[in-house]
């Protein structure tokens, strides 16, 4: 990308699902760029599928703050 031109990259989360990889997934994209986006709530994982406000009250607090840079 940098051969090509691009100077600025965008890492978003949201693909780990739980707070231990959406941590891990923003600590290695924070190693390749600072530019990264929690999203947390990207999809509801099937195990909530039947309890949402669970799984936003989870993105929300300890996903959320875990997740801060």
């Amino acid at each position: 990308m940098r051969r090509q031109g691009t100077t600025t990259v965008e890492v978003k989360s949201g693909y780990g699902l739980t707070v231990e990889q959406e941590v891990r997934a923003l600590r290695l994209a924070r190693e390749v760029t600072p530019e990264t986006t929690f999203l947390g709530a990207h999809v509801v994982p099937v195990e909530y599928a039947d309890r949402r406000d669970d799984y936003v009250a989870l993105v929300a607090g300890e996903m959320l703050t875990a997740c801060a840079p």
